[in-house]
């Protein structure tokens, strides 16, 4: 059998598709300015990388997303102390298994030996200061590493 075709839509509804999707960004962008503005520099990052994946030359979100990753990195940064400091796993290694790690935060983890500085373990990574700090942080929050 055939499959059915999809029925072309008239001028007036891609229009209005493309109308609907303007206001859905505009709806984001006030959303955004508003997290950053409250000083939620998470949420904002997250809703001005949504916005530049729909149009990614936006100027407002780009300074957002830039500033916010700035603001973040040196919370992080600051959350972590002294980048010579060797952090330790701070929970029996046979916990880890159980706990829900993604790929990246997991790859990480694997670097924390007892050995490496914070430091190193930015410079091995291959993620980035602004991701490895990121995750470096909340796993000192989830007190899996200390």
């Amino acid at each position: 059998g055939k499959e059915p075709r999809a029925k072309a839509k008239k001028p007036s509804e891609v229009t209005l598709d493309l109308l609907e999707a303007d206001l859905d960004i505009e709806g984001h962008a006030t959303e955004m300015q508003e997290l950053y503005d409250m000083g939620n520099y998470s949420g904002a990052l997250k809703v001005a990388e949504h916005i530049l994946g729909e149009r990614p030359g936006d100027l407002r979100a780009t300074r957002v997303r830039d500033h916010s990753r700035e603001t973040l990195l040196h919370m992080y940064e600051a959350k972590i102390g002294s980048f010579q400091h060797i952090p330790q796993l701070a929970i029996d290694p046979h916990e880890v298994m159980w706990r829900k790690l993604d790929p990246a935060t997991g790859f990480v983890l694997s670097r924390v030996d007892g050995i490496v500085t914070y430091e190193d373990i930015v410079d091995i990574s291959g993620l980035g200061s602004f991701e490895t700090c990121r995750i470096l942080n909340q796993l000192l929050q989830e007190g899996i590493i200390k």
